[in-house]
């Protein structure tokens, strides 16, 4: 009897020290898949051998219900991914593919409720002038992800942006703090400038397809 309440306790701690020593994941398909289970997501990708680059985490780190979402969409952003909607779980592309791809419009108040994530959105921003969205994305475009998108759309008076929802988030402070006070004298001269600005683009395209006839 004492021999087998040893053996018994033999194998619980056998068992406990695998299942400590064993890795969480090794390799970015083994990750993905770990996620899947915990989250019940299905996910699919098309390119095997993409995913077989190896993944470190330190012994303390755990993967969990609570960080399982962040961590594959971090994991995925490094490595030149990222995962897209498809039905109830994620389709992973490249991330340089993700123009090809549409993503979730959000307002700038939805944006703030999305939780931590390196996955792509696209965000529409307001803005006060009619001249203001082409002199906001002007000085905006080296802080965007490699892969990120910003145009500034003047006549409907709103920036619209594509990127990661932390990054997006950074952007949108920024856009902020970029936005500042006009005086009535610069309304009317930037107005001046920017009408001058779309009367010429236009005759330069009437010209072009002049040219095509």
């Amino acid at each position: 009897m004492k021999s087998f309440k040893v053996a018994m306790v033999f194998t619980l701690l056998l068992a406990s020290f695998i299942a400590f020593a064993e890795p969480q994941c090794s390799t970015i398909e083994t990750c993905i898949n770990k996620v899947s289970a915990i989250t019940k997501k299905p996910y699919f990708w098309s390119n095997k051998r993409a995913l077989k680059d190896k993944v470190v985490l330190s012994n303390n780190f755990k993967i969990n219900q609570n960080n399982a979402d962040s961590f594959i969409s971090r994991l995925l952003f490094d490595n030149g991914f990222t995962r897209i909607k498809y039905e109830d779980g994620y389709q992973i592309i490249f991330s340089r593919d993700i123009r090809y791809n549409s993503t979730p419009l959000k307002t700038v108040k939805e944006l703030k409720n999305l939780g931590e994530s390196d996955d792509y959105v696209m965000v529409s921003i307001p803005v006060d002038h009619i001249f203001e969205a082409s002199l906001i994305t002007k000085n905006l475009r080296p802080f965007m992800s490699r892969y990120g998108r910003v145009i500034g759309n003047d006549e409907g008076k709103k920036i619209i942006l594509q990127d990661t929802v932390n990054n997006s988030k950074r952007l949108v402070k920024l856009i902020n703090k970029m936005k500042r006070n006009y005086s009535d004298k610069e309304v009317k001269e930037y107005t001046k400038k920017y009408n001058r600005i779309n009367k010429l683009k236009q005759r330069i395209k009437q010209l072009e397809a002049a040219k095509k006839v």
